[in-house]
């Protein structure tokens, strides 16, 4: 039995990246466009309920889109440098990830510790 193996997916070097890069990139970019495209239809449902996430949602889909639209383009500029390719990758996968889930859960945070709630006096 290996005690150790290495695997790893690439193409051919007869293939080139395109065929895989670009209907990925359509498809995430199409998925985004479609979800802020719902989100502008929902955009006025009721907000006073506490769950409600329309605008939030709808704030970290635009967040997400725009690094999209700024970071991939650096990508490719730097893409000959490793060491800033993967300094631009690691950054644009943070930002994603925190915009998405700032924007989702401190607006909750804020709400549960600092709301007073409706017919609830301070005294």
């Amino acid at each position: 039995y290996p005690e150790k193996s290495v695997g790893k997916c690439q193409t051919s070097p007869t293939e080139d990246i395109q065929y895989f890069l670009v209907p990925f990139c359509v498809l995430n970019m199409g998925c985004l466009v479609y979800a802020l495209y719902l989100s502008f239809i929902t955009r006025n449902m009721v907000h006073g309920m506490h769950l409600s996430e329309g605008m939030w949602i709808t704030a970290s889909m635009t967040g997400i889109f725009q690094v999209l639209l700024l970071g991939i383009p650096i990508l490719v500029i730097v893409s000959m440098d490793a060491n800033a390719f993967y300094f631009v990758k690691v950054c644009l996968i943070f930002i994603v990830s925190m915009s998405m889930t700032s924007f989702i859960f401190l607006p909750k945070m804020y709400g549960l510790y600092f709301d007073i709630p409706q017919g609830k006096s301070t005294l």
